[in-house]
């Protein structure tokens, strides 16, 4: 889990996988006071067995990560992408479906087919929690896309409503 308290000039993060903190200042200087990279080394170290390969590296290397990508932990506990910061596919399903049973949560399109938004109270960027999916992440197999398509296409149109307006469904995955 990622937390910053500006307060304390302090910065920790925690492997999803052990539980083990790493802390250092909210603002580093250097790699050895900054967590996020602490929690790399570690991640590479104790937990490669759990790396996975984030898809936007075709893209083109934003922060090389030479022995791999996991799934972070942020403070509202969704989980995101270590490279991309993409929400975690099943954790997408289950805000869908806050979505249909909550009307402070909403999903919405980007200009771009592959990413869609996730709006809640407390999540105000990406340090608080998850702010978009990218569908590439999506590896569910074909009987649980279908399943998985009906409760995004109805969070969608439920979303779609409360911010009023119009938009299609691009497809799920």
């Amino acid at each position: 889990m990622s937390k910053r308290d500006a307060s304390r000039d302090e910065w920790v993060e925690t492997c999803c996988e052990c539980g083990k903190d790493f802390v250092g200042k909210s603002n580093p200087t250097s790699p050895a006071e900054n967590p996020f990279l602490q929690l790399v080394e570690h991640f590479a170290s104790e937990h490669r067995d759990k790396t996975i390969v984030c898809p936007r590296r075709s893209e083109g290397t934003v922060l090389g990560y030479p022995d791999g990508d996991f799934w972070q932990v942020k403070p509202s506990g969704d989980r995101v992408c270590s490279y991309c910061g993409g929400m975690h596919p099943e954790d997408f399903i289950r805000f869908c479906k806050r979505v249909i049973a909550n009307p402070t949560h909403c999903i919405s399109h980007s200009n771009k087919l592959y990413k869609v938004y996730v709006h809640r109270p407390g999540v105000r960027n990406a340090d608080d929690g998850a702010i978009k999916l990218y569908k590439f992440h999506i590896t569910a197999t074909d009987n649980e896309l279908e399943t998985q398509r009906k409760i995004y296409d109805e969070a969608l149109a439920i979303s779609n409503k409360r911010l009023g307006v119009r938009i299609a469904s691009v497809g799920y995955a």
